[in-house]
């Protein structure tokens, strides 16, 4: 993950062949083209509109979450809605 256009630059060539980069798109426009694969995502944009670090953090998760597949959410889908169980004392 390299957001910013000095860590691209500096991580660039680290990257393994089918790899990936993460890049905010507001902070890092000019990203060499590579054996790997980008995810472009507005994460000081969404930072300023939430007006939060944690939910920009999650949105970028969430994002990694889907392109990677790295885990899957249908398990996770039936909770949507439901509340914890109280703590037992």
């Amino acid at each position: 993950m390299a957001l910013a256009q000095d860590a691209v630059n500096r991580h660039l060539k680290k990257i393994k062949p089918g790899g990936l980069l993460v890049v905010d798109s507001d902070l890092a426009q000019e990203v060499e083209k590579g054996n790997f694969q980008v995810l472009s995502f507005r994460h000081q944009h969404r930072r300023q509109e939430m007006g939060s670090v944690v939910v920009a953090n999650l949105i970028l998760l969430g994002g990694l979450l889907k392109k990677t597949a790295v885990l899957s959410v249908g398990p996770w889908k039936s909770y949507r809605g439901q509340r914890p169980a109280k703590a037992k004392r």
